[in-house]
């Protein structure tokens, strides 16, 4: 393909470089390009083969990417050639470095001489860089990629910047010292390469750390970690000898006898035929099933069937081996428990007892031993699994990583294609909200209206109609058509109005139309709200001040007459019908359970991993709720035994819950509402019927209720938050 020349923009142009791409194999690689160009940064992708096995969802990139190796040797180098002139001094410059790595590496060894070809290809590179415009070059893999990116940036004059991976360093390795010198900055995956290439003379200034960001969403349901009769466990990469099927399938038979566990392995690769013969002479396969290679949007479906991930990763006998393989900040982030080895960079992401378990590499007994505890035992599970996946966010997330890229690469960027009301300093405070909505035509234009009206409007806006019979759809096509940055979302009639459950199923239709990771903010928004003209700015302020705030919101005012009376909701909880949160503390908690009383417990799920939850009582936050708490589809009574139903699902306790219903005796109805509430939780109990399957919460919020019966709520509130931010390795 033509690269096409651009008119000059104020963005930066980075010129990407990458063995394949985009490769099912290195995902990482075209997800973070993907990613720059989310922050304003116009990427042009360039690949040195065509992919042998191409991510097919990422047919849009591979048309664009131009592929330097894709011709006869012949005509790669008369293109070659016919660069040359175009760079005078730079054209000097590249020569000088290639014969000085020649005689490094020595004129009689085949490597010297692909050097010069890789010398040619550079310099139709650098052609093609000059007429994309390219203000900086940035190369994955310093093998051969790099070989080519550091001869074209001679050629053209742009700084470049390189990713250090593993294959790329432990076996291939060549030229790396005058790589890193050459280089604007040498980067890499892990404080373990790091260590290594220092090792080997490379200067620490020119060396950082940038981990291959994980982009997965995380899971909107909360997986469960009881004991079962059958156990599921996957590996999942490419069947070669570094990542330890072998190991693992040798493990399975060292198992205690009666655990029974079905292995899913999923990839393709040269071992293949020989891992299959082996499960069958291991006697294995009845339990053993190979998937083939999975898609890279087939990947979270099957994580999420799995109650164990491991990968058995060992060093091959070339030497080569893992350095922090993507697939574990994967599994991490879907809140599957993991088990890996000690090697490379894995310990820096899998943190023995604390994020998951550890073996000793190509020791299948190590291994058994591990993966018996990790299935023995289920609130280790959970507890490793809700650490790692905090972990991963934290230290692994994509958004963080490409922050600590555009800083090392020098990249400003200009502002992101958002909401013209987003100024270029507001790229921090993308937000987008999702509303749910049924048969809203009396309320909804009161909502829409304010929100367009606010002085930050969201970069997007998706509102999920929920099978409406009233005027909704066409007032919901009259906004659309007129606010390009508005979204619907229809689903089909179900017939009745639903609460809680019903709610957060609509609200997940919306949220499964946007990748998240696009925002900062995100707001499930009823459409019944009338909001003061700042309140979204005034939340990201407050979000800004406090790094351990979650999710926030105002208080909610109805209308009595002439006057505007508060809901009474408590400060420590943002409140149902405006969730205002972090992207990243949303995905955290694993969003919202599909359950009633949802709108409680994300909020004491974000304490118990440290964080916190406020509402705030000011008059530049009040909004008005046109249709009052509790009003269900029929009748206030209702909703109020649907609370005490709801408040027994989640886990509240007898005494705690009669505390709360006689602290709102007073609340209209007078004393009956407050019954209803009783009864409801008394009914629930009487019926045995089922409560929230997360045990490890349910003891949390017990011990909070005691806490807050016994000192009271402001001080309980406090003490925890001190306690679960301390356990959690907070900042207080």
């Amino acid at each position: 393909m033509q690269v096409s020349a651009h008119a000059p923009s104020a963005a930066p142009v980075v010129a990407y470089l990458g063995p394949e791409i985009p490769a099912l194999s290195a995902t990482f690689v075209h997800e973070e390009l993907l990613a720059l160009e989310r922050r304003g940064v116009k990427a042009v992708p360039f690949s040195v083969h065509r992919p042998a096995h191409p991510a097919t969802a990422q047919t849009s990139l591979a048309t664009r990417t131009c592929v330097l190796y894709d011709g006869s040797p012949t005509r790669a180098v008369l293109q070659a050639l016919a660069a040359l002139p175009h760079f005078g001094r730079g054209s000097l410059e590249s020569f000088s470095w290639l014969l000085s790595d020649m005689l490094t590496v020595r004129p009689w060894r085949l490597q010297a001489w692909k050097l010069g070809y890789q010398w040619l290809a550079a310099a139709h590179l650098a052609r093609l860089l000059q007429d994309a415009g390219c203000t900086h070059l940035h190369v994955h893999f310093a093998h051969v990629p790099t070989q080519i990116g550091m001869y074209a940036a001679a050629f053209t004059g742009l700084p470049f910047t390189v990713m250090a991976h593993a294959n790329d360093i432990f076996e291939r390795a060549l030229l790396l010292p005058q790589k890193a010198r050459r280089a604007q900055k040498m980067l890499t995956i892990s404080h373990h390469n790091v260590a290594y290439l220092r090792s080997l003379g490379l200067p620490a200034d020119k060396l950082a750390v940038v981990r291959c960001g994980v982009s997965f969403p995380a899971r909107a349901d909360r997986p469960s970690f009881e004991k079962r009769p059958r156990y599921r466990v996957g590996t999942l990469g490419r069947l070669v000898e570094k990542k330890g099927v072998d190991d693992l399938l040798r493990a399975m038979t060292r198992l205690r006898p009666g655990t029974e566990v079905e292995l899913s392995i999923a990839g393709d690769g040269p071992l293949r035929t020989e891992l299959e013969a082996l499960t069958r002479q291991l006697g294995l396969h009845d339990r053993v099933r190979f998937e083939g290679a999975l898609d890279h949007a087939a990947v979270t479906p099957w994580l999420h069937t799995l109650d164990a991930f491991v990968l058995a990763c060992k060093t091959d006998a070339q030497g080569d081996m893992d350095g922090i393989p993507v697939v574990l900040m994967e599994a991490m982030s879907q809140c599957v428990p993991v088990l890996s080895t000690r090697l490379s960079g894995i310990p820096e992401l899998v943190v023995h007892e604390r994020t998951g378990l550890l073996a000793s590499p190509a020791d299948p007994a190590s291994l058994a031993e591990q993966l018996q505890r990790l299935l023995d035992e289920p609130l280790l599970r959970e507890r490793l699994a809700t650490a790692a996946q905090a972990h991963v966010e934290a230290e692994f997330g994509q958004a963080v990583n490409i922050d600590r890229l555009m800083t090392h690469c020098g990249l400003v960027p200009a502002a992101a294609d958002s909401h013209p009301s987003q100024s270029p300093g507001s790229m921090n405070r993308r937000y987008v909200l999702i509303s749910p909505c049924r048969n809203e035509a009396d309320f909804m234009r009161q909502t829409l209206d304010t929100v367009v009206a606010q002085s930050m409007r969201p970069a997007r806006w998706v509102i999920v109609d929920d099978g409406s019979t009233d005027a909704t759809p066409a007032i919901l096509a009259e906004y659309q058509a007129r606010h390009d940055w508005i979204t619907v979302v229809t689903r089909k009639d179900r017939g009745r109005r639903a609460v809680g459950p019903g709610v957060i199923e609509a609200f997940y239709a919306g949220f499964d139309s946007i990748d998240p990771n696009d925002y900062d903010y995100l707001c499930k928004l009823d459409l019944d709200l009338s909001l003061p003209p700042r309140y979204f700015e005034l939340l990201m302020q407050r979000m800004e001040a406090d790094p351990r705030l979650a999710t926030c919101s105002g208080k909610a005012y109805v209308r009595k007459g002439d006057a505007l009376v508060n809901e009474n909701h408590g400060d420590d909880m943002s409140l149902g019908m405006t969730k205002f949160y972090r992207v990243q503390r949303f995905q955290q908690i694993g969003g919202f359970v599909r359950e009633v009383m949802w709108d409680g417990i994300d909020c004491h799920r974000c304490r118990m991993l440290g964080y916190s939850a406020r509402s705030w009582d000011d008059p530049d936050l009040r909004f008005i709720h046109l249709r009052p708490m509790g009003s269900s589809q029929t009748g206030i009574l209702t909703g109020r035994m649907r609370h005490g139903f709801g408040q027994y699902f989640m886990g509240t306790g007898f005494v705690y819950m009669l505390a709360s219903a006689l602290f709102r005796v007073r609340e209209a109805p007078v004393v009956v509402g407050s019954a209803a509430m009783l009864w409801g939780w008394l009914k629930s109990a009487l019926e045995g019927k089922p409560r929230y399957d997360d045990l490890a919460f349910r003891r949390f919020l017990r011990r909070y209720q005691w806490r807050a019966l016994m000192v009271g709520k402001e001080r309980a509130l406090a003490e925890i938050y001190r306690e679960q931010g301390v356990a959690a390795g907070l900042q207080p």
